[in-house]
């Protein structure tokens, strides 16, 4: 059984840690009211049970926490195909195809060995353009061109910011990666 001591000081380090998290991102719930003016300033504060049950909290300063307005993001995501030409993505879509093209190269062992395949990703892009995410969908059958075509990916970003009038907080691209010796 965990004594009562460690579950009080997990607790509190848990509290700071989030606290701290939160205050380092940005990150205010929608619930939470927001202040008219710029900013404001919250002590957080608590007294000790016991000071023999909880040696740790006399240790714990004040935290700060000050509130900023964030942007109003909406919640919607989509996921398209990276080669789709038709929808109102497609501009954008074929920024992000040129910025990875001008990344993506065959690596040397698999071309060493003359080796071909094709896999399939998908890869998040955040409003702001960042990347937050790359999983392999299909693997070509060589480690090496599967870690060629996340390599590409990652070296691409960041992208552009998704544009404002597709309202999108996320967008999931799915991009196909062929390699082929052509002799």
């Amino acid at each position: 059984m965990i004594p009562k001591k460690a579950l009080i000081a997990a607790l509190i380090i848990s509290v700071f840690s989030h606290v701290l998290i939160l205050t380092m991102t940005g990150f205010i719930p929608a619930y939470v009211e927001r202040p008219t003016g710029d900013t404001i300033t919250v002590e957080l504060t608590g007294k000790p049970v016991q000071p023999e049950e909880n040696p740790l909290e006399s240790k714990v300063p004040p935290m700060r926490l000050t509130v900023r307005e964030m942007p109003a993001i909406t919640d919607k995501e989509d996921t398209v195909d990276l080669d789709d030409t038709e929808s109102k993505y497609a501009p954008y879509l074929m920024r992000i195809k040129q910025r990875i093209e001008t990344v993506w190269s065959y690596p040397d062992d698999a071309l060493h060995q003359k080796l071909a395949g094709t896999n399939m990703l998908r890869f998040t892009v955040e409003h702001d353009g960042s990347l937050v995410g790359v999983r392999l969908l299909t693997r070509s059958g060589n480690n090496s061109l599967d870690l060629g075509s996340i390599r590409a990916v990652r070296s691409a970003a960041p992208f552009d910011p998704i544009p404002g009038e597709m309202k999108l907080n996320r967008l999931h691209i799915i991009a196909t990666f062929d390699y082929r010796i052509v002799d």
